[in-house]
């Protein structure tokens, strides 16, 4: 059994949680999850001991395993333990997410934060060019590049950013701004894989409901620009049966993608009702580093399957002509300014999707062409059962342990069928110099083995970029 093998570090970090106040948002797990719902029984015996009110709060509910980026919740080791069984791991009514509530509920609580009355149309503020902005997520990975590029901008004046409080009271006692914000680039988020909906709602979708609705309260409202991420859209927003199918889909996407979206739709609403022209969301496909230093998030999901591509010496030879939609960090922040700071009429569509990238094919082609690494195709269930016995020979040690429910789901495709209307190659060189930028230093760090480093085995942590902790 996973918990009887479960690592000595493992288990004091799941033990930890027991210190934490006996209340949780996680959301029950469904009747119908009966190894989730044992393992939950295991995990709290082991977790609480006799502490009945910690029990009663975590008992049956799908909480996170430690407080960690490489954690799983309850469900989603639950979904690793049917796989190994043999059993199936597709999502089922009960326990896809009802998108649609979850919007309505998103609006329902920018309608409560927002000003009551009918609002008079927004007005583009007074600036042409703004010079003081706001910017959310300003430490993280994107955020960093973004903070970077306006900092170099002659115009721009002051860069206002986020700093976190050690408590409600410090936070409250922080004396009010001096200044106007011109724009706000709502770029923070919280990225962790092992937390459901509810655990990611409140930094995804609640701060962008309460920066939308502070808008409606100000006479001259700041230019608007929301980062999204997750899934991207690549059909024709005018056709209604794709939105449709592919609002579906969301139902079943991975629990980051599915508080983007509610978020986007929201903002989507709030440009409805409002004005377009100060309201935009910039939606990137997967990020890597730059062409020039290629420093990367060693957290990401796709390094964590280059690197398990790499262990197991093949790769899927299913889907090798999808589309991987990836862009070097600089190129992302390049777009988000360009809509922040010179936005332009967007009609009915407040959306710009950043759709450059290469094919599968074309990726693992670099790895063996220009790295070295010696990797053959297999047919995809031949290829997961090869990843499935690492992920659980290794268990949290392995890069794929919190996402490989993620790549089963896909039957082990990494990219997406290529629209027509995307195969014009641009960008097409800058895409593949930051990907190759990005395997060295991931190679320089020791997060994908070289000829320095065999195994992997090394990260030289002080170079290392990442959520939590780190492993190759």
């Amino acid at each position: 059994m996973w918990l009887e093998n479960m690592s000595t570090d493992m288990q004091e970090r799941v033990s930890a949680q027991a210190d934490k106040p006996a209340a949780h948002t996680a959301s029950l797990i469904p009747n119908d999850k009966t190894t989730a719902l044992l393992l939950s029984k295991k995990v709290t015996q082991l977790i609480t001991k006799d502490d009945q009110e910690y029990t009663v709060a975590i008992r049956d509910r799908d909480i996170a395993l430690a407080s960690t980026e490489e954690s799983m919740t309850v469900c989603g080791v639950a979904r690793m333990v049917d796989s190994a069984r043999g059993e199936p791991t597709a999502f089922n009514a009960s326990s896809a997410l009802d998108v649609s509530a979850e919007i309505e509920k998103a609006i329902a609580d920018f309608d409560q934060k927002a000003i009551s009355g009918p609002l008079p149309a927004l007005q583009l503020p007074s600036r042409q060019h703004p010079e003081t902005i706001l910017l959310t997520g300003a430490t993280g990975f994107l955020g960093s590049q973004i903070l970077r590029q306006l900092l170099e901008l002659s115009h721009v004046k002051r860069v206002v950013t986020l700093v976190r409080a050690l408590d409600h009271g410090q936070a409250t006692a922080r004396p009010g701004s001096a200044f106007s914000i011109d724009a706000v680039v709502h770029n923070g988020a919280t990225v962790h894989w092992g937390y459901d909906y509810q655990g990611l709602e409140s930094a995804n979708v609640t701060s962008t409901v309460s920066l939308l609705a502070s808008l409606t309260r100000s006479p001259k409202p700041p230019r608007f620009t929301f980062i999204s991420g997750g899934q991207v859209f690549l059909g024709d927003e005018e056709n209604h049966s794709e939105v449709v199918a592919f609002a579906r889909g969301m139902k079943t996407a991975g629990e980051y993608a599915q508080t983007k979206y509610v978020a986007d739709q929201v903002v989507k609403e709030f440009a409805r009702r409002y004005n377009t022209s100060i309201t935009t969301i910039v939606k990137p496909g997967l990020i890597v580093g730059t062409k020039d230093l290629g420093v990367s998030n060693t957290d990401d999901f796709l390094w964590r399957v280059v690197a398990s591509v790499i262990e197991i010496d093949s790769f899927n030879s299913t889907g090798l002509d999808g589309l991987i939609l990836v862009s070097g960090s600089h190129r992302v922040a390049t777009a988000i300014l360009a809509d922040t700071l010179r936005p332009r009429p967007h009609g009915n569509n407040v959306e710009t999707t950043i759709r450059y990238g290469i094919t599968v094919e074309e990726l693992w082609n670099m790895l063996r062409d220009d790295f070295g690494y010696q990797l053959e195709a297999v047919d995809s269930t031949e290829w997961l059962a090869r990843l499935r016995t690492q992920v659980e020979l290794n268990g949290e040690n392995h890069p794929l342990w919190p996402v490989f429910h993620l790549l089963e789901a896909t039957g082990g495709r990494l990219g997406v069928p290529m629209p027509g209307h995307l195969r014009q190659g641009e960008h097409d060189g800058e895409v593949k110099a930051s990907l190759r930028k990005s395997i060295a230093y991931l190679r320089g760090i020791g997060y994908l083995p070289s000829d320095n480093t065999a195994d992997g085995s090394f990260v030289q942590k002080d170079l290392v970029f990442a959520r939590g902790r780190t492993r190759p």
